[in-house]
């Protein structure tokens, strides 16, 4: 798709959350309906990437006879692309939206908890098995990094509490180990011991953020402490895995999506701390990134595989290429989801495979909130930097 108005697609998109009611399917949800059932017979785990290929046969309604359903962190880039949307168009209603969304948000929170935490809204997982709604440092996160976008636009001060709350969530509910003197590593969720190293860095992202706005010297040293740990991983190639031995089960793999989350953050903390050290690490990471996981403007699966293309990694490179100010690249990255996996006017499909096959399945976290708010930040980054809208397709 060429010369597309990027602008008008956003408002498209906009428009379908609106008429969708902000739900939607998810793939976790449709394959943890299947999975979840079969978790415990042996080679599970091997029949599901002895599957993945075949998705590409299988017709969208394999993946949306399910009732649509809210998704926190739906709500929460909704929320976040608004803001940015706004910022474009000045249109008040966006900000109004988002008020409302606030209150849905909130009515979406995990319960048991004194403070604010989200999850997903369904089962999830094999060891340990999730239940609906427990409570994810790689959910409650992004949710409240929209949330500090709105703020941050608004002054809403609903949204800063919810922030607030949000941040003592993660300091006394999730639960976390001292992994020496100076680090220390969240749990995954308050369910497991799992050191996972995108969910660290995002946290201390967050609570960086939050301090700009209501400093606290908890928040910092808390941070740093996530930062220090993530530091330590990180390989001499530049790269990090999913999650550390340190915990409760390393998990060795390297893809594109966490990669982008861990850079994402990095660079969020060091807009903040500016740090010569953090600059060091974030340069090596960004290295590593541009050179094994990118196939041209097409963000690999992982450094040995390009196929399936997955619209979460492509949202996510735009998002990440454009904190690291390669703009062009990310622009080009969003060109190619235009043209490969787009409808031409307010759908994102699933996966694209090596064989030129579609997965046409529009899933409302995994691909349509994610790319919303992808394509208004680069905008709004590329109206910044440029000065101008005229350039921006």
């Amino acid at each position: 798709m060429n010369n597309s108005n990027w602008v008008e697609i956003a408002e498209n998109l906009h428009l379908w959350f609106e008429k969708h009611n902000y739900k939607g399917n998810d793939p976790f949800q449709v394959d943890e309906r299947f999975f979840g059932k079969v978790r415990k017979i042996p080679l599970t785990k091997h029949l599901r990437k002895i599957l993945k290929p075949f998705h590409s046969y299988l017709p969208s309604a394999t993946f949306t006879k399910y009732p649509p359903i809210y998704h926190p962190k739906t709500l929460g880039l909704v929320i976040s692309g608004n803001t940015h949307l706004y910022k474009v168009t000045n249109e008040a209603d966006l900000i109004i939206e988002n008020i409302k969304l606030l209150e849905l948000l909130n009515d979406l929170r995990s319960p048991g908890y004194e403070f604010l935490s989200w999850g997903h809204p369904f089962d999830w997982g094999q060891s340990p098995r999730y239940p609906k709604d427990t409570p994810f440092v790689c959910v409650t996160c992004p949710v409240a990094h929209g949330l500090l976008d709105f703020y941050n636009t608004s002054q809403n001060e609903r949204a800063l509490q919810m922030c607030l709350s949000a941040s003592q969530g993660l300091l006394l509910e999730n639960g976390f180990d001292l992994v020496s003197d100076d680090m220390i590593s969240l749990y995954y969720s308050p369910m497991d011991r799992k050191y996972v190293y995108n969910s660290n860095i995002m946290a201390a992202s967050f609570l960086y953020r939050l301090n700009e706005i209501q400093p606290k010297r908890e928040y910092i040293e808390f941070a740093d402490r996530l930062i220090n740990f993530v530091v330590s991983a990180q390989n001499k190639d530049g790269s990090w895995i999913y999650a550390d031995e340190r915990g409760e089960q390393r998990i060795d793999t390297i893809d594109n999506r966490h990669t982008s989350f861990v850079l994402e953050a990095f660079q969020i903390i060091n807009d903040i701390r500016k740090d010569d050290s953090l600059t060091n690490i974030l340069e090596k990471g960004k290295d590593y990134y541009l050179k094994n996981l990118f196939e041209g403007p097409v963000p690999k699966w992982s450094p040995d595989k390009t196929y399936p293309v997955d619209i979460h990694d492509i949202a996510n490179a735009i998002v990440t290429l454009t904190k690291l100010n390669e703009i062009e690249k990310a622009a080009a990255t969003l060109r190619f989801g235009l043209s490969k996996m787009f409808n031409g006017k307010d759908h994102f499909y699933y996966k694209l495979f090596a064989n030129g096959r579609v997965n046409k399945t529009v899933f409302i976290r995994w691909g349509q909130a994610w790319m919303y708010y992808a394509i208004v930040f680069l905008i709004n980054k590329k109206i910044i930097t440029e000065n101008t809208i005229k350039n921006l397709y």
